[in-house]
């Protein structure tokens, strides 16, 4: 058997000081893990809490994801607002069909 190289990513070699240090993916990852040993306890406001709190160390780790995530965000609640408008026409048109029917039924 042979093993596969995997390459390094230029930013992923050992040393480098553009690097976060693991201590706030650690606290990120304990906070939700006690969030959700929480929330499966019972303790729902604290979970709660202890969750939105993991979620927050997360999105200051990953600060590239988020910009991202938020430069996206108006296009796909666009794309959203559409397919609810679609949909919303789709129903008065079909309340409308029932209101048809319901006046030829009726006679």
């Amino acid at each position: 058997m042979s093993v596969i190289p995997i390459p390094r990513q230029p930013n992923s070699a050992p040393g480098t000081e553009n690097q976060p240090s693991p201590t706030l993916r650690l606290a990120a990852g304990g906070t939700l893990l006690a969030g959700a040993v929480l929330l499966l306890a019972g303790q729902r406001k604290a979970g709660l809490a202890l969750t939105a709190a993991g979620t927050a160390l997360t999105l200051l780790h990953e600060k590239e994801t988020t910009l991202r995530w938020w430069a996206a965000l108006p296009v796909v609640m666009s794309s959203a607002q559409r397919i609810i408008g679609k949909a919303q026409t789709a129903m008065d048109e079909l309340d409308a069909h029932r209101q048809k029917l319901r006046g030829l039924v009726r006679r």
